[in-house]
């Protein structure tokens, strides 16, 4: 009994310890990927922003995501009517022209691949949020109004090449936030922001790959 418990107890620490190998490993692999994404971030602000002056837009940092970064479009851009998810005609040309740009732009070989995701990300003040219906119809008219901006993307196809068009399908999607990040004032919060995320984890794939095979 005791020549089969001492190979338990062996066969458990050799398992503990490829394990704390592997988390290791897997830390060190993630702190390497850091420089790479920091390149891809640099690379996507450099390929976007001077682009988005033309259209008196900007791109900045998510203070809560280094990887990830922002292009607001604020109420007066936008001009949503009141409680509608519906574009005015200058939002939807303002949308129209910024995809227009950025599209070909991110689906470039150069950056595509270092894309993880292109967020479109609706949000309002917090009207209405002293009730749970209240609550909820600003979540809904905040995905509405998302909804609205993308498919107002997609109806410019007759502008973009058709692999552009298949990546941005494959790269966005629309979501809504309600009130749940609120920014200082009523007309700042409600807005929709543009959330585009470089891969933090490429090497970190290539790595997973390795032990597997």
């Amino acid at each position: 009994m005791s020549s089969g418990s001492d190979l338990s107890h062996s066969f458990t620490d050799l398992m503990t310890s490829l394990a704390v190998i592997f988390i290791l490993l897997l830390v060190a692999t993630q702190n390497n990927a850091s420089p790479e994404s920091e390149k891809a971030v640099k690379d996507l602000r450099k390929e976007v922003a001077e682009e988005l002056r033309k259209i008196d837009l900007t791109i900045t940092e998510d203070p809560s995501d280094p990887y990830t970064q922002i292009i607001n479009l604020d109420e007066e851009k936008v001009k949503f009517d009141f409680n509608k998810e519906t574009l005015s005609p200058q939002g939807e040309k303002l949308v129209s022209d910024l995809f227009e740009i950025l599209v070909p732009k991110l689906c470039d070989p150069s950056l595509k691949e270092k894309i993880e995701s292109v967020i479109v990300e609706g949000h309002t003040d917090s009207s209405g949020n002293l009730t749970t219906e209240g609550k909820v119809r600003n979540i809904k008219l905040s995905q509405d109004r998302a909804y609205t901006v993308l498919s107002t993307a997609f109806s410019i196809t007759d502008f973009l090449a058709e692999k552009d068009v298949d990546c941005l399908r494959s790269l966005s999607l629309s979501t809504g936030r309600g009130s749940s990040r609120p920014l200082s004032t009523d007309a700042a919060s409600r807005r929709v922001e543009i959330k585009i995320r470089v891969k933090s984890g490429l090497s970190i794939d290539i790595f997973k790959e390795r032990v597997i095979q």
